[in-house]
C-alpha cells in the first residue's frame, strides 16, 4: 500500500497554438477553424489541469508534460509553474508517454499515471481511482471512445506497451491491451469516455457551463 505522495500524475498537453493543435477539429470550423480549435483545446487543458489541483492538495506529484519543446515559457505564462512543467521527449507518442513514466519513476514515483488533455468527462476521481487500482494490477486504462485511451497508468517501472502501437488508429487501446497480455500483466479497465478530436465530438461540450462561452 502506497500513499499519494509516492504517486505521480503526468498531464500531456499541447501549446495551444492556433494550426498546430486540433487540426482535425479545426478543418470543419470554417475560415476560423484554426483560432477557434485551439480555443476550445485551450479552454480543455485548463479544465483538466483544473482537476488536478485536488489531487496535488492530497500530496500526488502533478507534472505537465509540455509538447514542442520551446512552448515550456509560453505554457508557464499561461499555467503558472506551479504544477510542474517538463518538456515532452522526441519520438512518437509511445516512446515519449514512456520517457515521462520513466523519468517520474526515476524521481522516486511507485505509480505514475498519464492523463490526456481533450477528455472533458475527466475529474480527479479518475486518476485517484487509477492510482488505487495500481495496489492490486500492474497496469490501469481508460479507454477513449474512439479506440484510443484517455489515461494509462503503471506501478514500478514502465510497462513494455508503447513499442510496436500504430498511434492515432482505432486500434490503439486493443494492441495496448495485447501487449499487456502478452507480458503478463494484470490490467484494470477505467469507464470509456470520448475525447475532442472532431466537429461531431463538441457535443461532449454542448450543456457544459466550463464551455459555454468558447462553443458561440
Amino acid at each position: 500500500m502506497t500513499s499519494p505522495r509516492d504517486w505521480a500524475l503526468l498531464v500531456f498537453l499541447k501549446a495551444p497554438r492556433p494550426g498546430r493543435v486540433k487540426t482535425r477539429l479545426a478543418a470543419g470550423l470554417g475560415p476560423e477553424g484554426p483560432a477557434r480549435a485551439a480555443a476550445i483545446y485551450r479552454r480543455l487543458v485548463e479544465t483538466t489541469v483544473a482537476e488536478t489541483h485536488a489531487l496535488a492538495r492530497t500530496g500526488v506529484r502533478v507534472v505537465l508534460c509540455v509538447e514542442p519543446r520551446d512552448a515550456l515559457g509560453e505554457v508557464e505564462t499561461w499555467l503558472g509553474d506551479d504544477p510542474i512543467l517538463a518538456a515532452q521527449a522526441p519520438g512518437d507518442l509511445g516512446a515519449r508517454l514512456a520517457t515521462a513514466m520513466r523519468d517520474a519513476f526515476a524521481a522516486g514515483a511507485s505509480r505514475v499515471v498519464v492523463v490526456g488533455s481533450d477528455c472533458p468527462g475527466f475529474r480527479a476521481a479518475h486518476a485517484a481511482l487509477a492510482f488505487r487500482a495500481l495496489d492490486d494490477v500492474d497496469l490501469v486504462i481508460g479507454p477513449a471512445r474512439d479506440g484510443g485511451y484517455w489515461l494509462i497508468g503503471a506501478r514500478d517501472g514502465v510497462p513494455p506497451v508503447f513499442d510496436g502501437v500504430a498511434w492515432s488508429t482505432p486500434e490503439v487501446f486493443a494492441a495496448t491491451r495485447a501487449l499487456a497480455s502478452e507480458a503478463g500483466l494484470t490490467v484494470e479497465r477505467l469507464e470509456t469516455l470520448g475525447d475532442v478530436d472532431t466537429v461531431e465530438d463538441l457535443a461532449l461540450l454542448q450543456g457544459d457551463p466550463r464551455f459555454g462561452d468558447v462553443l458561440q
